[in-house]
């Protein structure tokens, strides 16, 4: 049986998702990580770090301390596993892990901070990302959008790996579609998700709207301050805050709503991976014009585009939507074809999987 390594964030739903898959395909999968779960038949191996332990979050720490204390033990467990492959997922992190091992063959997969913001922090940033890249075998990227900003650092070909979506849990079901308007996002409640900008292009509208509910899922440090922020704009009594969603509860969300918004202002988004299993349930997209939503979201098409921190425009394609159901409906089947035609999770991970068998050939 072929083994291979991932170097990544366990805890990461991703991560998840790549090591089931592969362990269904037949490989032994084995996850290095800092922080810690469990998933059948797949063996995890816990790090540990002093200096990660003691982080105020998972951004701040010292991460010099780490290397120094994480790759002792990431080089014994690689001598020890001896995988056919050695997989690290975010570039500037367990990348620079696995690149400081000299373990081949060696791939990385980066996911859009790691190569959008981190290099221009610093030279030393920039640096550690060149030679993260330089390392590797094979790189992955999970857009267009992100391939591009990663060609700044290597000139090595990317190979493009969209986080796809199971398209059999992730479907449109007419019977739960909610008697009243109901729209809203999915995102962690923080600064670059823009869901304050939500808010405030909704109390523009809220005397235009009848029946309706705005739902945000999700936890985060802003919750607070968006729950006294939906009440100083009268609009409290229709806003919803549902907290933390499990991904397994995501589909059923989904399907009761009208509307899918993503109002984000953070030049990071790689991807959009909520608005894609939006998508697969038959729902239009509002989404910021940056990074990879404009490429997973079709202007016109699947839903609409708007100018990030532009309350207006926001609230200006919501009350279209509201005002218009045939149209509604009708972005919301091209929405799945989309999905069909692009982002099918199967497909998406049979590109890896050919990626991984050429690698073991060689």
């Amino acid at each position: 049986m072929k083994k291979i390594v991932l170097l990544s964030d366990a805890s990461n739903i991703h991560t998840l998702k790549w090591a089931k898959y592969f362990r269904d395909k037949k490989f032994e999968i084995h996850i290095i990580s800092m922080l810690p779960v469990e998933i059948d038949n797949v063996s995890i191996h816990l790090l540990e770090s002093r200096a990660y332990a003691n982080r105020k979050n998972n951004m701040q720490y010292n991460k010099v301390a780490v290397v120094f204390e994480v790759m002792p033990q990431i080089k014994k467990l690689l001598r020890k596993i001896k995988p056919d492959i050695l997989h690290a997922h975010f570039a500037s992190s367990y990348g620079l892990f696995g690149a400081l091992s000299n373990y081949k063959p060696f791939f990385v997969s980066v996911w859009g901070f790691d190569t959008i913001t981190f290099p221009e922090k610093s030279i030393i940033h920039k640096s550690i990302i060149k030679y993260t890249l330089k390392k590797a075998d094979k790189i992955f990227a999970t857009s267009k959008f992100l391939s591009e900003k990663t060609a700044r650092y290597t000139n090595k070909k990317q190979i493009i790996t969209p986080f796809g979506v199971d398209i059999d849990i992730f479907k449109p079901d007419e019977t739960q579609r909610s008697e009243k308007f109901i729209f809203g996002t999915v995102k962690a409640l923080e600064t670059k998700y823009g869901i304050d900008y939500l808010l405030k292009a909704v109390s523009l509208i809220k005397n235009k709207l009848k029946n309706w509910e705005l739902w945000i899922a999700g936890t985060g440090s802003k919750k607070e301050d968006l729950i006294k922020l939906s009440k100083a704009l009268d609009i409290s009594d229709n806003v919803k805050f549902l907290g933390k969603i499990s991904h397994d509860q995501i589909p059923q969300l989904l399907q009761q709503m009208h509307l899918f918004t993503v109002t984000s202002v953070w030049e990071c988004e790689s991807f959009g991976v909520a608005a894609v299993e939006a998508e697969a349930t038959e729902l239009p997209i509002i989404a910021s014009d940056l990074g990879g939503l404009s490429e997973v979201i079709i202007n016109g098409k699947t839903g609409f585009h708007v100018k990030p921190r532009d309350i207006n425009d926001i609230a200006e394609k919501i009350l279209h939507l509201y005002e218009n159901k045939d149209l509604r409906i009708r972005l919301g089947k091209q929405a799945r074809k989309n999905v069909l035609q692009k982002y099918i999770w199967k497909d998406n991970a049979e590109i890896m999987l050919r990626e991984y068998k050429e690698i073991i050939k060689q």
